[in-house]
This record gives C-alpha cells, structure tokens and sequence, in this order.
C-alpha cells in the first residue's frame, strides 16, 4: 500500500471510530442507560472504545511526540494529553467493571455521563488538534505504519501489533 494511503487510512480509521462511537453513545442516549437497551448498546460498544483508546495511546501519541521532538513545549503538552488518555482508559475498565451486570446501581446513570463527556472532548480534541497535527507531520515524516508496523484488529480481542 503505498505511503499516502496508510497514512490516509489510519486517519481515516481513526476518525470513523469517532463517528461509531459518537452514533453509539447517541443510541445509549436514545433509549437510556438504565434501560436494557441502552445498557446492552454500551456493553456492545465497550471493546471499539478501549480498542480506540488503545491505538491512539500506542500509535497516535508517540509517532505526534516523536516527530516534535524539536519543540519541547508541543512536547509537554503530547505527554500530558497521553496521560490524560492513559487515565481516561483507565477509568473506561473500571466502568465496565463496576457495571457488567447491572443496570440497577444508583451511580450508572452519573458514571455513563462522565464516560460520555470524556469521550466526547477527547473525540473533540483530536478532530481539532491531533489529527490535523497528524496530517501535518506525516506531510513531513513517515507514519508508524510507513515502518513496518501494522495493526490487525479483531473486535474479540485487543489490537495486536506486528512487525512486517
């Protein structure tokens, strides 16, 4: 696959994951959290929001930091919105931990809404900042995936990453 097309297909992926998180929130909205419906549709989302989470730790982050290297404040501020989303992450298993059988707890209903602002800013943050970043850098520097790196998704189970 040549260059241009990886690095427009991981933005690509990245930003349709945006979108089908953001239409999957919106049907856990539609029909409620607490309701078993709404309950299942973010049970069923549970492994697209860590496997999204995931690849922007992985992959997003240390290629933008990597590539300004040169700019030690551009550099703080990559690290602390990685940690930000190690955090986030975090914060997303302890939720479905917490809630993996129950719609009946009294803080579900609060938790999802935290859950879903964090995601939403975060998705916000990268469609304003990060992902042009991402455009401008890989204009200058191969992308992760330009070197070898693939990532094979397989919604059972979490990104796996292999050397070509």
């Amino acid at each position: 696959m040549p260059i241009s097309t990886q690095k427009h297909s991981f933005i690509n992926l990245l930003q349709a994951e945006h979108h089908e998180l953001l239409t999957l929130l919106d049907a856990v909205d539609a029909h409620g959290v607490e309701h078993p419906f709404g309950f299942y549709g973010l049970q069923a989302a549970e492994q697209l929001i860590k496997e999204h989470l995931l690849r922007e730790i992985e992959f997003l982050y240390p290629f933008l930091r990597q590539s300004v290297a040169h700019d030690a404040q551009l550099i703080h501020e990559l690290v602390l919105l990685e940690t930000d989303m190690k955090s986030i992450l975090h914060w997303v298993e302890l939720f479905f931990e917490t809630y993996a059988h129950s719609t009946t707890h009294e803080n579900l209903k609060i938790d999802y809404q935290k859950l879903k602002h964090a995601i939403q800013e975060r998705i916000q943050l990268a469609r304003e900042r990060l992902l042009p970043l991402y455009q401008e850098l890989t204009a200058l520097t191969p992308a992760p995936h330009d070197r070898g790196l693939t990532t094979t998704i397989n919604r059972d189970s979490s990104p796996h990453t292999h050397h070509c």
